[in-house]
């Protein structure tokens, strides 16, 4: 018979078994917790990605499913009504902005303007382009040679009240942001600045 050698050791007593903290137990389940939760969504994308369709998609087509036949039509109807008012907004806007521009042509406009102008019908475009015309009409004749509005160029108030004037150019000027107001604002403030240079020779 054969003679086997046994460790001793490990027949001897165990020692105190290892006690952990509640921090340390709840960092590794956090941690086990969050390794998980990747796997998971590692997971799902790739089983997104083979099927082509998300996990909403698919649960949609799945609630789709249970439904009965008639509720199918009538989520199918209602799908089918949004997509045609979405296609009558933009085939009337179209329409809308076709009217604009010939109105626009008629009171020899710029196309650019076809924004400022309001309404839906033929008659509300009609007016609008004719009272923007009208207000662009005025706003030229008031333009003296210098491009300034009649008033600064020593119009009916004789250059009395210039500076009062050009602070109204300023702030109409800042306020519609327009490349014109701006322009006419410098313009009319070098005109003044000159005005005042010479006069104080």
């Amino acid at each position: 018979m054969k003679n086997f050698k046994f460790n001793i050791q490990l027949f001897a007593e165990p020692g105190e078994p290892k006690t952990f903290t509640q921090e340390e137990v709840d960092k590794m389940i956090e941690t086990r917790l969050k390794r998980e939760n990747e796997k998971f969504e590692k997971t799902k994308k790739e089983l997104e990605r083979q099927h082509n369709e998300s996990i909403e998609d698919y649960e949609e087509r799945i609630k789709n499913a249970n439904l009965s036949a008639e509720e199918k039509h009538k989520k199918e109807l209602e799908k089918i009504q949004k997509d045609l008012d979405a296609k009558n907004a933009e085939l009337t806007k179209i329409k809308t902005d076709e009217i604009k521009r010939t109105t626009l042509a008629k009171y020899k406009m710029p196309e650019k303007f076809l924004d400022r102008i309001s309404g839906v019908t033929e008659e509300e475009i009609e007016t609008s382009v004719k009272g923007f015309a009208e207000a662009i009409g005025e706003y030229v004749k008031g333009l003296g040679a210098s491009g300034v509005p009649g008033a600064m160029n020593g119009g009916s108030n004789g250059g009395a009240d210039k500076k009062a004037q050009l602070e109204e150019l300023k702030k109409k000027a800042f306020e519609t942001g327009s490349d014109i107001d701006r322009a006419n604002y410098v313009r009319a403030k070098q005109e003044f600045e000159a005005e005042n240079a010479g006069g104080n020779d």
